[in-house]
């Protein structure tokens, strides 16, 4: 079971405790500071975890637990003065809403590690949640309820952040029996002063005997609840834990209102619904973290390498691009190689088509027994995107879409019989807007696509998509085979230019859960899905041949591009076409630098 789960499960249960505690205050006990007594001494109720683990520690987690216990009675203590004078679905969503964060400021202070940005994401839902049920009450808080829940929340979230080095460094059982004892301590030095014995004296007598039982079987209750809401801190970050504890105030303003009668309409109402909506929202968006980290990778399957290669980016690097090819496939030694059919080479003149380069690679490529992929449209590899030669720039659209099918339909033509060609590329990501395109009409990538196939029925047809923003679905419905890019580190058209590079913020299990779910909105499991472009090379403002060696590897060094090797294993895929080849000669023959072309024939011969 996953700590979210068991967080909302102990939440849950928290929350009916919770709203017990609200209900007895408001009855025969009603001093506070006796109630938080009383909660802390019953915590003696985890001797009866002795038998099932030892409680044996270091001295630095004993002291350490000692005081995250008493810490946690300081927070009880505060939570109960707010609770006895406010309404339970004023005060505890306060609390909710600055524990977590007092909970982060902790961690980031004191321990190792932090928050994904995916997890930032979720973070903020549910502390943004507790913020709107805080707003929600704002009217009906008084001061001193602000200021005990204020303590409540910073004395509960320094406990939280430093119950997961407590538990790391011992056993889970040993955590939670002397953060109890703590906590046990802490009340117990109450005791030293009278006033305090008398009030304790004047209680119990003063209550009766039902609302003593009730005080102790919601003890019980609340000790199953919290025992639960201790494990979460062992398996995930303080601050998510403590966030994903939101859920609980939600479950109060439910219970508020059916066992308290605690009543909210109009404007109050709307703002709760709204707090219940991002915190649910929040436990969703870590639910689906929880899941894509859970789909499996085998690490045993046999991965094809493959490579793209654009005699056209070559030549712009101020490369011989047959030399750079020939390279390639007698020193790289890819297995299947992505060739590209550029029309504004092909066709220069209207009608009258030259093949020679394409020819001489197809050639090259079919004596080494490399599989290629042939890239075929107007929008195909290598900036900038779409490939329109100068006579059809200007041509009406329907015009310039006739004259792209003219063309294509010769290339397929033209290499319909090679047998290394394993299968056409229509267009390279045909619904991502980026690049300098013209615009194209409704229906163009399936005429295209039927059009490949009336020349060709034999060979499967790829579409591609951006492997980040893209959404997968079109695409992978338009083609046979569906190929996504994967660039970590990126400078993206809409932020660039205030942000520069960026670092798309991730995991593997990103791509895992993206592919999981495209098939079944598709409802096709057997599609076959690759990676087209696994980034090999830096990506800037500007063309590479413009940006400064030094820069260059600013972005990407050879490390990242090991990591970056690592990042792709683990996204799950069987096939990945490597984007950059240019880029590695260029470094061999005009710096003499090459780790990245020696690190890329280590990988692909593997």
């Amino acid at each position: 079971m996953s700590w979210l789960l068991i967080s909302i499960l102990s939440n849950t249960i928290l929350a009916f405790s919770a709203v017990f505690d609200k209900l007895l205050l408001g009855r025969s006990i009603k001093d506070p500071l006796i109630y938080a007594f009383w909660t802390a001494i019953s915590s003696l109720a985890a001797v009866v975890l002795i038998p099932f683990g030892s409680i044996s520690v270091s001295w630095d987690i004993f002291w350490l637990a000692l005081a995250t216990g008493a810490i946690w009675f300081w927070g009880a203590l505060f939570f109960m003065i707010a609770i006895s004078r406010g309404e339970a679905s004023t005060a505890l969503p306060l609390i909710g809403a600055l524990a977590p964060i007092a909970t982060f400021f902790t961690s980031a202070a004191f321990l190792d590690g932090g928050l994904g940005v995916t997890e930032y994401f979720g973070f903020f839902f549910l502390v943004f949640g507790g913020f709107i049920f805080l707003i929600a009450e704002e009217p009906k808080l008084r001061m001193p309820v602000f200021i005990a829940a204020g303590l409540s929340a910073v004395f509960f979230g320094i406990s939280n952040a430093l119950l997961n080095p407590v538990f790391l460094h011992s056993s889970f059982v040993a955590g939670i029996f002397w953060t109890r004892i703590g906590a046990v301590i802490a009340a117990a030095t109450l005791l030293f002063s009278s006033k305090v014995r008398e009030r304790l004296f004047a209680v119990a007598h003063a209550g009766n005997i039902r609302d003593w039982i009730m005080y102790w079987g919601n003890r019980i209750l609340a000790a199953g609840g919290v025992i639960l809401n201790f494990y979460p801190f062992v398996l995930a970050h303080p601050a998510l834990v403590d966030a994903a504890n939101g859920f609980k105030y939600a479950v109060i303003v439910f219970l508020g209102w059916i066992i308290l009668g605690e009543r909210f309409r109009g404007k109050i109402l709307m703002l709760k619904v709204l707090a219940t909506a991002l915190i649910i929202g929040g436990l969703l968006w870590f639910g689906l973290g929880e899941y894509a980290s859970s789909i499996p990778v085998d690490g045993s399957r046999e991965i094809q390498w493959g490579i793209t290669f654009s005699h056209k980016f070559s030549r712009d690097l101020g490369l011989n691009w047959r030399e750079n090819f020939n390279a390639i496939l007698y020193e790289v030694k890819p297995h299947k190689i992505r060739l590209v059919a550029y029309w504004d080479e092909i066709e220069r003149e209207r009608g009258k088509y030259d093949f020679s380069d394409l020819d001489w690679m197809m050639d090259r490529a079919r004596e080494s027994g490399t599989e290629i992929i042939l890239a075929v449209g107007l929008r195909v590899p290598r900036w900038p995107e779409c490939h329109v030669p100068e006579w059809a720039q200007n041509l009406e659209l329907r015009t310039q879409n006739l004259a792209v099918h003219e063309y294509m339909r010769a290339v397929v033509e033209r290499y319909k019989n090679n047998p290394a060609i394993k299968m056409w590329q229509v267009e390279n990501e045909p619904y991502l807007r980026f690049g300098e395109c013209p615009e194209r009409e409704s229906g163009f990538l399936e005429r295209e696509i039927a059009l490949v196939k009336s020349v060709d029925p034999s060979r499967p047809i790829l579409v591609t998509d951006g492997g980040e923003f893209g959404d997968w679905y079109r695409a992978s419905k338009a083609g046979d085979v569906f190929g996504t890019t994967m660039y970590r580190r990126a400078y993206p058209r809409f932020i660039g230019p205030i942000f520069g590079v960026i670092e798309y913020p991730l995991s593997p299990a990103y791509f895992r859960f993206k592919e999981k779910l495209i098939r079944w909105i598709v409802g096709n499991y057997d599609k076959k899905f690759i990676v087209i472009e696994l980034q090999g090379e830096p990506w800037s403002s500007v063309q590479l041949r413009d940006v400064s060696l030094e820069e260059q590897f600013r972005i990407f060094d050879l490390e990242y591009f090991r990591d970056t090797i690592r990042y792709a294993r683990d996204t799950g895929f069987d096939e990945y076409y490597l984007w950059g080849a240019e880029w590695w000669y260029w470094l061999g023959k005009k710096h003499n630098d090459w780790r990245f072309w020696d690190e890329a024939k280590g990988l692909l011969r593997n």
